[in-house]
């Protein structure tokens, strides 16, 4: 059982990007575009009880905490439990299991409010099918979907569709990462290069653009003069929701991000001067405050 714990970290190492881009791709269907690329508040930490979303709905799991990891129960969608034990901590754990006669190994990996299973198969010779992986989507008991905005709108199709800035600061964070790059490359010049005196908001944008394998349109530009590379934004947002500072990086972004609404409004001359002379004087201190992405995220 050690070894299979070991196994199931290293396992989870490997796979622990995906989940962000389940989390992500399953915004596709109907019942969870409101899934953001993450979900905001709860606790980062594995533990408790949860109930499956979308293709995991109708499953339960319950991870109680003991000395080597967690006593966990899945519970099928008949109401049929399957006990076992889960190896490792509240960042990650893993337990070999058998389901309807076919053993597989179960992979959780917490997010803020809730969690991914990865379930792996596992061969006749007791060999873990890595390339069979499929994750499924938790969520915490008591918590529940964020509403999708108003004003949400699906991503551009193609490359070279233009893209309203409104449509796109209300709904990119219900995108793929390469719908993300596609949306932001189909903004205006101007709009691109006013979103970026908002580092905040372009922090998180840069942070969904970096959440991908491969390198979406726009992630190059997007990336220039922040100080820092995809792999820190990763790393360090990772560490800001194992801190629980996740909630307040939200909150900062939620204030810039009106701001910024606001700027844009005044560009199209959808507000009043008066409220537009003091949103210039918020984009004049943005503008020559220096911050990048690096600067943003050192204060979380």
């Amino acid at each position: 059982m050690r070894m299979l714990g070991m196994l199931a970290c290293r396992l989870l190492k490997a796979v622990q990007h995906l989940a962000l881009a389940v989390v992500i791709g399953v915004a596709t269907n109907a019942h969870a575009q409101d899934l953001p690329a993450q979900l905001p508040g709860g606790s980062d930490a594995l533990g408790g009880g949860y109930f499956g979303i979308e293709t995991a709905s109708g499953w339960r799991m319950s991870l109680m905490p003991n000395d080597s990891g967690f006593d966990a129960i899945f519970t099928d969608r008949a109401g049929r439990d399957t006990a076992f034990v889960a190896e490792g901590d509240a960042n990650a754990a893993a337990g070999q299991v058998e389901i309807a006669g076919s053993p597989a190994l179960f992979a959780f990996s917490p997010r803020p409010i809730g969690m991914v299973l990865f379930w792996f198969p596992v061969s006749a010779d007791g060999k873990v099918q890595t390339t069979g992986a499929k994750p499924y989507l938790f969520l915490r008991d008591g918590e529940t979907l964020p509403e999708q905005p108003a004003l949400f709108q699906p991503p551009p199709k193609e490359l070279g569709e233009r893209v309203d800035p409104f449509v796109f600061l209300y709904s990119y964070q219900f995108w793929t990462p390469s719908e993300v790059g596609r949306g932001y490359m189909g903004m205006r010049d101007r709009h691109r290069a006013l979103i970026r005196l908002y580092a905040h908001v372009h922090t998180d944008i840069l942070w969904r653009l970096c959440q991908s394998t491969d390198s979406p349109v726009g992630r190059a530009e997007a990336l220039e003069g922040q100080n820092i590379t995809c792999e820190g934004v990763i790393d360090i947002m990772d560490d800001v929701q194992r801190r629980g500072q996740f909630a307040a990086y939200k909150q900062g972004l939620s204030e810039e991000r009106e701001k910024l609404l606001d700027a844009v409004r005044c560009s199209q001359g959808g507000l009043s001067q008066e409220t537009c002379v003091l949103v210039s004087q918020w984009t004049a201190r943005a503008a020559v405050s220096l911050e990048t992405a690096q600067t943003i995220l050192s204060r979380y």
